[in-house]
């Protein structure tokens, strides 16, 4: 499970964790996500998510990030 995925790596520490609302995660289809935001204590600050999806059907892509992340 990607809930696993590690809170600290290295001097990143995680500051924040979201969820995605229903409606999302049924348009989205994906398995498992962490969507969560890291800092390193010296000003650096990262957002990350990942998206696992178990299966894709031949011939559907997932969705660009061109399309995404504007909405």
């Amino acid at each position: 499970p990607l809930k696993d995925f590690p809170k600290t790596v290295g001097d990143w520490h995680m500051v924040d964790e979201q969820t995605i609302d229903e409606i999302s995660m049924e348009i989205l289809g994906v398995d498992d996500y962490i969507m969560r935001a890291y800092s390193n204590g010296k000003g650096g600050f990262i957002e990350l998510y990942i998206g696992y999806f178990e299966s894709q059907r031949e011939g559907r892509q997932i969705h660009s990030p061109r399309q995404c992340l504007p909405g």
